[in-house]
C-alpha cells in the first residue's frame, strides 16, 4: 500500500496543537496547553516534552518525531498527499481512524529498530484509546528486540482488525498484546556499571557493543537483559573516579568494570570490596593488596614475564639490553632479571621524550638484543629514534612486551632489515572475534551519529538522508519487510550511501579508515595474501570479514571488555539458575552490601569459556590461568604468527629461527672481512708485482676465510685494520679500538685472525667456536752452547772425587810396598831350585806405584802379588776400580751425548722471582689482558712489573716481540700464545718456549653481536674440522721449517 500523510484535527479546550510532516514517517504530538516548536532533520525520532508551549513540528526525516506532555487534549494537523480534500464533517473520524491504522505499523517499525529502548520496566495500560497507545508505544520502546519479535503474529492481527474492533475491544486487544510481551520475558534488568578513562571511547563502545551481543543471544540470560551505565573519569584522577563509583553503586549494578587507571583502579577495588560488588580489570594491573571480589582478565605478571624468558631463550638470546619505561616494567621482567642464563643491561627511558643518547649508549655497548618495554604508544617512537641512529639493521632484534604490536603503524620498519618480535593474545583468526568487530563497527557508527563515536561527524555523507538515495534502510525495503527474518542485523553495510562516497577515497573514504585496511601496511591482510594464514590451520576464518575489518583497531584491553561483559552474563546465567537474584542500590555513606556479590565473584572465577582472548578459566584468587599467546614477527609481508606459547606446553616454534627466516640468500651477498698483520695467520705476499684486493693478502686465516667463502657460498673483501689492533676498550674515548671497534661501527662483518675470545670482547661481540685451541706462553732465546777446555773429561766426576781416588792410589801404593817388604813370600830368591845371587824384590816402591795405576786404568803389568796379602790388598784395589770406571764411563756418555740446557728461567715462577730478566708482551692484546684482570697473585705480580718499567717492554706487534727477545741476548722473555710460539720456533732454532701453559683460550671469528650469519659460519668451521681441513693447514702453515728445530724445542 503506498505511503499518504493524514490530517488530524482535535479540539483541546486549552490549547492549540499543530504539526506539519513531509515525510513517509509520522509525527506524534500531544500537549496540554503549551504551543511547541521542533524541527527534526536526522534519521533517528525526536521525543520533546514541554509544560505550556503551542506545539509546531515539522520533519523531513524518514523517521519520526515524537512529542508528548502529561495532558492529553491534542489538535494536530497535518498537510496530507492525497489528491482528494477531505470535508470538514469527515475530518475527525477519518484522522482518528487514520491514526489507529498507523498504531500497527508504528509497533512494526519499533520491531525493528533495536536502537531505540528507554530505561523502564512497564507501563500501566490505559483506559482510554490515546492512552493506550501511548503507554503501549513507551513499554515496547523499552522491550529488548529478541522478545518483540515473539509479539509479531498479535501485533499483525491488531493492525488487520483494529477497523472492526469497537473501542472496548481494541483496548483490551492492546492491553493483552503488552500483557504477552511483559510475560514473555523476565522483567529482570541487570545493570553493568562501566568506568572507562575520558580520551579513551573504543572500551566505552566495545562495552556497549558487547552489552548488546549478549542481549541478541538467545542461549545467554534468556530471562534477563543487560543494561549499562557508562561513566568516565580523568586519567589518574582517584577523587572524581570514587564519586563515579559511587553513582554507579547506587543504580544497583551486579560489577562494576574499570577504570584503566593504576591510582583510580585501586580506589574503585577497595570501594567494591567494601560493598561485596565484583570488581573486573582488563589491564596489567600490580595490587599490593588483592581483593577477592576482584577479577583480573589481563594475563598476571608472573605469567608474562615467563612467556618472555621462555620465548627469549626459544629465539636464542643469551645476553640483551632491557630498556623499561616505569618500575611496572621491571615487574614484568622479573623472571628474565632471575634467569642466571641470561646477561642482562638495564637501561631506563628518559621523560624528557629525546631517547638518542641512551640509544647510542646501547649501540656503544655492542648490544644488539633489546627488550622494549615501554607505553604503547611510546614504542613507534623509540623505534624510529633507533633508526636515526642506525640500530634498525640486520644485526638488531628487538622483543616488544606490549601485548598490542598489532595495533601500531609499523610499515616503516618492514624493510629494514631488523627483526621486531612480540607475543599477541588476541587471535585475528577467530570468527567470535571477526563478529565482534562487526559489532563494534556497527557501534561506533550509531554513537558517531550522536557526535561522539570514533567516526566522529565526518561519516554523515556515508549514510541516506533522504528518499533518493542510492542505499536504503532495511525497514523501508519491502522485501526486508516481507522476509520474515527477525534476526538480521542492520549492521554497517547496511547503513551505507555509497552513491555519496568521494572520489579517490576508496571504497569508505578516509575519515574512519581506521576501521578497515587500506593497504599492505594494514595490520592483518586478507588469509589467501598471507601464507603464514594458509599455513596455520585456521581455516575458520571468514575471509570476507577478514578482508575488510581491520584487527589493528582493536587493542587487547578493549577485547578484554568484550570478554568481560561475556563472561559476567555467563557468571550470573549460571547463578541465576540455582538462587534468585536481587540488585539492590547500594549507598556509599552507609554499611549496607550486596548479598550476592560473594556468590557471583565465585562464579566469575567458576566459569570457562572462550572469548576474544582465547581460553578465560581463572585460579582461585581471580587471576587468568592457561594463557596461550601467540608469538608474532614482523617480516616484510607484514606481522605473522612465527610460534606459539602456553603455560603447559612452554613455547613452540612454527618454523626455523627468526635471524634466518629474513635473510636473502648468502651466496648473494659480498662479506667485508677486517684482519692484522701476524704471521703465519695474515701476510702481505712478497711479490714484485702490485696486487690488489685479496690476492695480496696470504696466510693460515685467509685460506680458512677462502674455505668458509667457498663453503657457504658467499664472496668476501679482505682489508687490514685502520689501527692495526686485535682491539680493546679504551675508557677515555669509551669506544673500542681494532678490529673489534670496526664491528662495532659495523664497518665490517667479520673479524679473522689471531683474535682470541675473550669475556671482554664477548661481551659487545659474537665468536664462532674456537677455530684453534692454544694458551699462553714464555718465549726465551737458547743459551749458546760453551766450547770444551783441556780438563772437561773430569766433568763427569766432581773434583772431589778425583781427590779422594788421587788420595787413594798414593795410600793403596805405599801399603803394597810395605807389604812386599816384610812378607818373605813376595821375594823371588826363596824359592827352591832359584839359582845365582839373591835379587831386588818385586814390589819396590815403583812397580807398586805402576801396578795400582795399571789396574785402576785397567791395564796389566809385569809384576803380580805372590803373598796372601799383597793379593788381598790388590783384589780389594780392582774392587774399587771396578766400581769407579764404570761410574765414570756411564756419566761421560751422558755428558757427552746430552746437551744439557743451562737456563735461567723455567717458567713464569722464575720470571716473577727475579727481576734481572726482562719481559713483556703485547700491548692491548688478549696476553696483556690476561694478566690485567687475572686474580692470580704470580700473574697480578707479574703485571706489576711490566706496569713499572721504563722503557715500556711492550711492544705493537708480536713480530716486535720476537725480534726483541733475539737482540736481549737472554735478557728480555716474551709472553705469547703458544700457537704463534711454535710457528716461530719452527723457523728460528735460537728461540724456544719456556715453560707450559698459563691458559687455555683459542681463536675465534668475531661478527657483530646478533649477527645472522654466526650460526652458518659456525656450521662451515665445524665441517672444516671434521674433514681434516683445519690439520691440513696448520701443518701447512707451522711447519714450513720442515721440523729442523722440533728436537729442540722444550716441551
Amino acid at each position: 500500500m503506498p505511503r499518504v500523510s493524514h490530517h488530524v484535527r482535535c479540539i483541546s479546550p486549552r490549547n492549540v496543537h499543530h504539526a506539519t510532516c513531509t515525510s513517509p514517517r509520522h509525527v506524534h504530538l500531544t500537549t496540554p496547553r503549551a504551543p511547541h516548536h521542533a524541527t527534526r532533520t536526522s534519521p533517528r525520532h525526536v521525543h520533546l516534552t514541554t509544560p505550556r508551549a503551542p506545539h509546531h513540528a515539522t520533519c523531513t526525516s524518514p523517521r519520526h518525531a515524537h512529542l508528548t506532555t502529561p495532558r492529553p487534549p491534542l489538535h494536530s494537523t497535518s498537510i496530507s498527499s492525497s489528491p482528494r480534500a477531505l470535508s470538514p464533517s469527515s475530518s475527525r473520524g477519518h484522522n482518528a481512524s487514520s491514526s489507529r491504522s498507523h498504531f500497527g505499523a508504528k509497533l512494526e517499525v519499533k520491531l525493528r529498530d533495536r536502537d531505540s529502548w528507554v530505561q523502564k520496566n512497564m507501563m500501566l495500560v490505559s483506559n482510554r484509546d490515546n492512552g493506550v497507545q501511548k503507554n503501549m508505544m513507551l513499554y515496547l520502546r523499552e522491550a529488548p528486540r529478541k522478545q518483540l519479535n515473539r509479539a509479531r503474529p498479535l501485533l499483525a492481527m491488531c493492525r488487520s482488525r483494529e477497523q472492526r474492533l469497537p473501542h472496548i475491544g481494541r483496548v483490551l486487544l492492546l492491553a493483552f498484546v503488552v500483557i504477552f510481551i511483559k510475560t514473555s520475558h523476565a522483567a529482570d534488568v541487570i545493570r553493568i556499571g562501566g568506568l572507562f578513562d575520558r580520551p579513551d571511547l573504543r572500551q566505552d563502545a566495545a562495552f556497549r557493543s558487547a552489552v548488546e551481543a549478549v542481549n541478541s543471544d538467545r542461549q545467554l540470560l534468556a530471562r534477563a537483559r543487560l543494561s549499562v551505565q557508562v561513566e568516565t573519569v580523568a586519567p589518574g584522577d582517584s577523587f572524581a573516579a570514587a564519586k563515579r563509583a559511587c553513582q554507579i553503586l547506587r543504580s544497583g549494578v551486579a560489577a562494576i568494570l574499570g577504570p584503566q587507571s593504576s591510582h583510580s583502579c585501586a580506589h574503585v577495588q577497595s570501594m567494591c570490596a567494601a560493598k561485596q560488588v565484583p570488581h573486573i580489570q582488563t589491564r596489567a594491573y600490580y595490587p599490593l593488596d588483592w581483593s577477592p571480589y576482584s577479577i583480573n582478565l589481563f594475563p598476571h605478571p608472573s605469567t608474562l614475564a615467563k612467556a618472555y624468558s621462555s620465548v627469549l631463550r626459544g629465539l636464542g638470546w643469551s645476553k640483551f639490553t632491557i630498556i623499561y619505561e616505569s618500575v611496572e616494567g621491571l615487574v614484568r621482567v622479573q623472571e628474565l632479571l632471575k634467569d642466571d642464563l641470561f646477561r642482562i643491561s638495564l637501561r631506563q627511558l628518559p621523560t624528557s621524550g629525546d631517547f638518542r643518547p641512551l640509544l647510542k649508549e646501547c649501540k656503544k655497548s655492542g648490544s644488539s638484543h633489546v627488550v622494549l618495554d615501554v607505553e604503547r604508544l611510546h614504542v613507534t617512537e623509540v623505534l624510529r629514534q633507533a633508526q636515526q641512529v642506525g640500530m634498525m639493521t640486520s644485526y638488531h632484534h628487538y622483543f616488544i612486551t606490549s601485548l598490542d604490536l598489532h595495533t601500531m603503524e609499523l610499515g616503516e620498519f618492514r624493510h629494514g632489515g631488523s627483526n621486531i618480535s612480540a607475543l599477541r593474545l588476541i587471535d585475528p583468526g577467530s570468527s567470535l572475534l571477526q563478529q565482534a568487530l562487526k559489532d563494534l563497527a556497527v557501534e561506533n557508527i550509531a554513537k558517531a551519529e550522536e557526535g561522539q563515536g570514533a567516526l566522529g561527524p565526518s561519516w554523515r555523507h556515508l549514510f541516506p538522508s533522504g528518499p533518493d538515495s542510492a542505499l536504503t534502510r532495511p525497514e523501508e525495503s519491502r522485501d526486508y519487510r516481507d522476509s520474515g527474518d527477525s534476526d538480521v542485523d542492520s549492521d554497517a553495510a547496511s547503513y551505507l550511501n555509497v552513491s555519496s562516497l568521494p572520489e579517490g577515497q576508496g571504497a569508505l573514504g578516509p575519515s574512519w579508515r581506521h576501521l578497515f585496511p587500506s593497504g599492505p601496511d594494514s595490520a592483518l591482510t586478507r588469509p589467501e595474501e598471507s601464507k603464514d594464514y594458509r599455513d596455520s590451520g585456521d581455516s575458520d576464518v571468514d575471509s570476507d570479514a577478514a578482508s575488510y575489518l581491520n584487527v589493528s583497531s582493536l587493542p587487547t584491553e578493549v577485547a578484554l571488555v568484550y570478554d568481560a561483559v561475556r563472561l559476567l552474563a555467563t557468571a550470573v546465567d549460571d547463578l541465576g539458575r540455582s538462587r534468585p537474584l536481587e540488585f539492590s542500590p547500594l549507598s556509599c555513606d552507609d554499611e549496607r552490601v550486596w548479598q550476592h556479590g560473594s556468590a557471583l565473584a565465585k562464579y566469575m572465577k567458576w566459569v570457562q569459556l572462550s572469548g576474544l582472548s582465547g581460553l578465560i578459566r581463572f585460579d582461585e584468587a581471580g587471576f587468568r590461568k592457561d594463557v596461550a599467546l601467540d608469538v608474532i614477527e614482523l617480516t616484510k609481508a607484514g606481522l605473522m604468527k612465527v610460534g606459539r606459547w602456553s603455560g603447559k606446553e612452554g613455547v613452540s616454534f612454527s618454523r626455523i629461527h627468526s635471524s634466518q627466516r629474513n635473510l636473502s640468500p648468502l651466496s648473494n651477498r659480498t662479506l667485508v672481512a677486517t684482519t692484522v698483520l701476524a704471521a703465519p695467520y695474515a701476510m702481505l705476499k712478497p711479490s714484485e708485482e702490485n696486487l690488489e684486493g685479496n690476492s695480496r693478502f696470504e696466510g693460515f686465516s685467509v685460506d680458512l676465510l677462502r674455505e668458509i667463502a667457498k663453503s657457504l657460498g658467499f664472496a668476501f673483501t679482505l682489508r687490514l685494520a685502520k689501527d692495526g689492533q686485535h682491539g680493546k676498550y679504551d675508557p677515555a674515548t669509551e669506544k673500542w679500538t681494532g678490529m673489534i671497534g670496526e664491528l662495532l661501527e659495523q664497518e665490517a662483518d667479520l673479524a679473522i685472525g689471531d683474535l682470541t675470545i675473550t669475556y671482554e670482547r664477548e661481551q659487545v661481540v659474537d665468536f664462532t667456536m674456537p677455530w684453534m685451541n692454544l694458551g699462553i706462553s714464555i718465549l726465551y732465546r737458547r743459551v749458546n752452547r760453551r766450547a770444551p777446555n783441556f780438563f772437561s773429561f773430569m766433568a763427569p766426576l766432581s773434583l772431589d772425587v778425583w781427590l779422594y781416588i788421587a788420595t787413594a792410589y798414593l795410600a793403596v801404593s805405599l801399603l803394597l810396598h810395605w807389604l812386599a817388604r816384610i812378607t818373605p813370600y813376595e821375594d823371588k830368591s826363596n824359592d827352591k831350585g832359584s839359582e845365582g845371587p839373591s835379587s831386588v824384590p818385586q814390589f819396590n816402591l815403583g812397580n807398586s806405584l805402576w801396578f795400582i795405576v795399571g789396574s785402576l786404568l785397567q791395564q796389566g803389568t809385569e809384576q803380580h802379588p805372590r803373598a796372601y796379602s799383597t793379593r788381598i790388598l790388590a783384589t780389594l784395589w780392582w774392587f774399587f776400580t771396578l766400581i769407579m770406571i764404570s761410574s765414570y764411563t756411564a756419566n761421560l756418555a751422558a755428558f757427552l751425548t746430552v746437551e744439557r740446557m743451562v737456563s735461567p728461567i723455567e717458567s713464569a715462577e722464575d720470571l716473577a722471582a727475579q727481576t734481572k730478566i726482562k719481559y713483556g708482551s703485547l700491548y692491548g692484546g688478549s696476553t696483556w689482558n690476561f694478566f690485567s684482570t687475572s686474580k692470580v697473585p704470580t700473574y697480578q705480580k707479574m703485571f706489576a712489573f711490566m706496569e713499572s718499567q721504563r722503557p715500556s717492554v711492550y711492544t705493537s706487534s708480536n713480530q716486535e716481540g720476537v725480534d726483541r727477545v733475539l737482540r736481549g741476548n737472554g735478557q728480555y722473555a716474551f709472553l705469547m700464545e703458544s700457537s704463534s710460539i711454535e710457528y716461530v720456533t719452527e723457523r728460528d732454532c735460537r728461540l724456544t718456549q719456556v715453560g707450559g701453559l698459563l691458559d687455555a683460550k683459542g681463536y675465534g671469528i668475531a661478527l657483530p653481536s646478533g649477527s645472522p650469519y654466526r650460526a652458518l659460519v659456525n656450521d662451515a668451521v665445524l665441517r672444516l674440522q671434521e674433514s681434516g681441513k683445519l690439520r691440513d693447514l696448520r701443518r701447512r702453515w707451522y711447519r714450513g721449517g720442515h721440523g729442523r728445530c722440533r728436537a729442540g724445542r722444550a716441551h
